[in-house]
């Protein structure tokens, strides 16, 4: 069964559209009369990855300014909500990419940031990281420094401290207890958006493999985790040529899954725009995937893995002013 994306597009358009606020320039979420920062950025995603950013009655410069004036002007640091929980990685780490999509920047370099420029800063950054029980969120939101790093040195060392977190038996991350798979997806995507294989590919196809359930979904639902799965099975196998056929039909069973499941619940799903955002991505990762089984007139595209998009030009400049040394304690 070959599914048409356009009316599905037609739709998210309009409904993004109703979302906005024109007085600030910010998107609310759900029925909230207020703006959102998460709600914002997703719809940056969503509306980029139906090739859609330019079809929005929408004012651009001023949704950029939005997203920039919640920048906080002292730390640099975004925060999501709840205040109790602000989550200052993820809403830093989706800032960067939202703005890059809008072909705009941040504008402040996070003070959050500055201890992990040197190698002996990074090292540490990890150690108080893990101490910390906070998610593999804090992470991601150093990929803009990754990428921008003049030092190989301390590139290697970043991919030194995600290898040591791994599972030495599964292959997944963490290295302890059950498969996180948004662990394994983050982890993973740092890795191809850098041209490199995570270690022991096999064995996180494998695991994604084992995890998909009878529904076609991975944790009930076209969810973050069925997303990051999608995500695995359609990079890696073809990267190793492992498992190719297993992964292929595993996709299908997805997309065979997703549209009776989309037709159901979209319009509940859609009161909540960071978690619905994972079902249109989970769309666009299938039609990457599998071009046969859709028909539409604007190709989609899955942006998180591209590294043009993790560049964050405060974050370059602070690293180029750096005194390029291993553990010299200059900060910018």
């Amino acid at each position: 069964m070959t599914i048409s994306l356009d009316p599905i597009r037609d739709n998210l358009i309009a409904w993004a559209e109703s979302l906005y606020l024109p007085d600030t320039g910010a998107f609310r979420n759900g029925d909230a009369p207020a703006p959102s920062l998460p709600s914002t950025l997703f719809i940056t995603y969503i509306l980029y990855s139906m090739d859609a950013l330019d079809a929005v009655a929408i004012d651009r410069a001023k949704w950029v300014t939005w997203i920039q004036s919640q920048q906080n002007e002292q730390d640099g640091t975004f925060t999501f909500p709840p205040s109790d929980n602000p989550r200052r990685g993820i809403a830093f780490w989706n800032a960067v990419r939202a703005l890059n999509m809008l072909d705009a920047q941040v504008l402040k370099f996070p003070d959050n940031q500055r201890s992990a420029t040197t190698i002996t800063g990074l090292h540490q950054w990890f150690k108080t990281w893990k101490a910390s029980g906070d998610t593999h969120h804090e992470v991601l939101a150093r990929v803009p420094m990754l990428v921008s790093h003049p030092d190989p040195a301390w590139v290697q060392a970043f991919f030194d401290e995600l290898a040591a977190q791994q599972h030495l038996t599964l292959g997944t991350w963490p290295g302890e207890g059950p498969t996180n798979i948004s662990r394994t997806f983050a982890y993973s995507l740092i890795y191809t958006g850098m041209d490199k294989l995570p270690p022991q590919p096999e064995k996180i196809i494998d695991a994604m493999l084992n995890l998909q359930e009878e529904n076609g979904f991975w944790h009930g639902r076209p969810n973050f985790s069925t997303m990051d799965a999608v995500y695995l099975l359609s990079r890696l196998p073809k990267s190793t040529g492992w498992r190719e056929t297993d992964a292929n039909a595993a996709l299908h069973r997805t997309t065979d899954a997703l549209i009776p499941y989309y037709k159901a619940h979209a319009e509940r799903d859609k009161q909540d725009t960071h978690q619905f955002a994972a079902t249109v991505q989970t769309f666009a990762l299938l039609y990457e995937a599998l071009p046969q089984r859709f028909a539409t007139s604007h190709p989609w595209r899955f942006g998180w893995c591209n590294r043009a998009f993790w560049q964050c030009r405060v974050i370059e400049e602070a690293l180029i002013a750096l005194p390029h040394t291993n553990t010299g304690a200059h900060h910018p």
